[in-house]
């Protein structure tokens, strides 16, 4: 049904009335509602769906877990055709991004993310999260210690998840026993500043050194 999305920029975008309910329906996580809402704009010849109600859509079909739709949604607004005039904001790539982490697509997520990047976008603390997640299922330690490092350098402070997700990069990935060490060690000191996590959290940083022995 995305298919039906026209290419013409000619048409205004939906009244507020429209977008306001379309967003009620995200919050209830109702897709089907937000679907429909959504199909309806489209058959519609006089407006077309601007950016708040895709990402509307999107949360919903994103809180009622169905993640292909919400991919649908994004490949509709990033599509090559430069004669569309809406284009995904952090919001729709935060959405796309660990839409496609839960559903498994690791190269996918990573591909949003970069996309994201090189849009000049800046991802949120929870975006970061599902591409270091997507780093370890898919193999990428290097583009996990990238990531982690570039954090914050955009102004967002890695917190005791990220270093996690990074260091069980590099213990599952990496044949380099120093970056081992490296981020098993800065786990440790987040855990003693009082970053989080508990005794399992120092049990793991130091299960990640034990290659080095």
């Amino acid at each position: 049904w995305c298919s039906r999305i026209s290419p013409r920029t000619s048409r205004p975008r939906e009244p507020a009335s429209a977008r306001k309910h379309g967003d009620h329906a995200a919050r209830r996580g109702d897709a089907e509602a937000a679907l429909s809402f959504f199909a309806d704009l489209l058959s519609q010849s006089h407006c077309s769906p601007s950016v708040v109600t895709f990402n509307a859509t999107m949360r919903a079909c994103d809180r009622a877990g169905q993640w292909g739709h919400t991919l649908e949604l994004m490949d509709a607004m990033v599509s090559t055709d430069r004669h569309r005039d809406v284009e995904p904001n952090v919001i729709s790539y935060a959405c796309a991004i660990q839409a496609a982490e839960r559903s498994r697509l690791w190269d996918r997520s990573l591909e949003l993310f970069d996309g994201m990047l090189a849009k000049g976008l800046s991802p949120s603390l929870p975006t970061f999260r599902a591409a270091l997640s997507a780093c370890f299922h898919s193999g990428e330690w290097e583009r996990a210690v990238y990531i982690l490092d570039g954090m914050q350098s955009r102004g967002i402070e890695p917190d005791l998840d990220c270093y996690r997700r990074t260091m069980d990069a590099c213990s599952r990935h990496c044949a380099s026993p120093p970056l081992k060490v490296e981020y098993a060690l800065q786990l440790l000191r987040m855990q003693s500043s009082g970053g989080g996590g508990g005794r399992g959290d120092a049990t793991a940083a130091v299960a990640a050194t034990s290659t080095t022995d």
